[in-house]
C-alpha cells in the first residue's frame, strides 16, 4: 500500500508512451512456466545454459535486432508436454506485419532449433514437423512480469484478464508475458503479428486495440510505436497515423533517421510506405524536436524522480512518390 508505483507517476506527470520502443527485428517467444526471474531465461529447467549461452552469442554477432520474451501457460491453449516458441521475423525492409512461426517440440530440440533459425536456416526444414498451422492467429501479450517492476504485475494482471475474459476466440489468444521494456507505462501489451504495443492501457480503450476501430486521437495517449522503426521514426509513424488513420495498420513502411543532432533534441525522419495493394507509394517525413521534460520514476523500487525529454513532431510533409 505504500508503494509508489512508477506506472502511477509517469500518467500523472503526462509522460508520452509514444516512441518508447526498442526498435526489433525478431523476436524468440518461449511458453515457460512462471515465475519468471528478472532474466526470465535464468533458472528455467531443462532450458539448459547451452542455449542461454547461444542466445547470447547471436545477440552478439548478429546484425538483427531480436528480443526473447516468456509467455505463461495458458489451461486452454496449452496442451503438450513439449514447449511452445513463437519465431517473429521482420519479412521485408518495407513491412506491416511479422512473419510467424510457431513450433510446439520437446525441450531437448530448442538449442538446435534457434541455431536454425538464427545462423542455419537450411535446417529448418527438419522442425518442419512441429510446426503449428497458426499464422491466421493473433496474439495479445500483456505483462505481468512482477519480478522486474510490482506495476506490471499489479496493473498488467487485471487487464490480462478483462482481456481473457471478453476478447479471446480462436482466432484471437491473450497471455501474459515477460518484460520487453517500459513498465513506467504499465498496464502495456504487445500487438502481433503487428508489432504495436500499447501503454497506460485502461478497459474503455480495450474495443479499439483489438477490433482496430474508434477515434484514433483519443488512443493517442496510448500508443507506443511500431516495432519495426527506429525510436524518432516510431514518433513520426504515430503523427502520420493520426492522419492516415486505421488503414495505415495495414500499409508497408520503413523508417529512418536522416539527421541527428549530437543532443539528440532535434531529428529529420522519414518515413516510406507503400499500399498492400502497391497503388498508394510515397513518403512522409518530419522534424522531431524535445519541447520539453517531464519528472518520471523509472522503477517503483526507486525513491528517485529524474527528467525524460518530450518530443513533438513538426513540418510534417507528405512526399509521393514520382512515377
Amino acid at each position: 500500500m505504500k508503494c509508489r508505483f512508477c506506472s502511477e507517476v509517469s500518467k500523472q506527470n503526462g509522460e508520452d508512451t509514444l516512441g518508447t520502443l526498442y526498435p526489433f527485428d525478431s523476436w524468440l517467444i518461449f511458453e515457460i512456466k512462471q515465475p519468471w526471474n528478472v532474466n526470465m531465461l535464468a533458472d528455467t529447467q531443462p532450458i539448459s545454459q547451452a542455449v542461454i549461452d547461444l542466445i547470447q552469442e547471436i545477440h552478439q554477432q548478429q546484425k538483427i535486432k531480436f528480443w526473447q520474451l516468456a509467455i505463461a501457460p495458458d489451461h486452454e491453449y496449452s496442451t503438450s508436454d513439449n514447449i511452445r516458441i513463437f519465431h517473429y521475423s521482420r519479412p521485408a525492409q518495407l513491412f506491416a506485419k511479422y512473419d510467424k512461426r510457431e513450433y510446439i517440440i520437446p525441450w531437448e530440440l530448442i538449442g538446435e532449433l534457434i541455431f536454425a533459425l538464427y545462423k542455419q536456416p537450411q535446417f529448418l526444414t527438419n522442425f518442419d514437423k512441429y510446426l503449428q498451422d497458426t499464422s491466421h492467429i493473433r496474439e495479445i501479450m500483456v505483462c505481468t512480469h512482477g519480478n522486474v517492476d510490482v506495476a506490471c504485475a499489479r496493473f498488467g494482471y487485471p487487464i490480462y484478464q478483462e482481456l481473457r475474459q471478453n476478447y479471446a476466440y480462436s482466432q484471437l489468444r491473450i497471455w501474459r508475458c515477460s518484460h520487453f521494456g517500459g513498465h513506467q507505462f504499465a498496464p502495456t501489451l504487445i500487438d502481433m503479428p503487428y508489432g504495436r504495443s500499447w501503454g497506460h492501457l485502461n478497459p474503455e480503450i480495450l474495443p479499439n486495440i483489438i477490433y482496430q476501430k474508434g477515434d484514433i486521437s483519443q488512443l493517442r495517449p496510448f500508443y507506443r510505436g511500431f516495432f519495426g522503426l527506429p525510436t524518432f521514426a516510431q514518433i513520426l509513424e504515430g503523427e502520420i497515423w493520426l492522419q492516415e488513420e486505421w488503414n495505415w495498420y495495414e500499409y508497408l513502411k520503413f523508417g529512418q533517421v536522416l539527421e541527428l543532432t549530437e543532443d539528440k533534441t532535434r531529428a529529420m525522419v522519414e518515413v516510406d510506405f507503400v499500399s498492400p495493394n502497391q497503388e498508394i507509394k510515397g513518403k512522409y517525413q518530419g522534424i522531431i524536436k524535445q519541447t520539453h521534460q517531464v519528472i518520471t520514476q523509472h522503477h517503483s523500487k526507486d525513491k528517485n524522480l529524474f527528467p525524460i525529454p518530450q518530443y513533438q513532431v513538426f513540418n510534417l510533409r507528405y512526399l509521393p512518390l514520382k512515377k
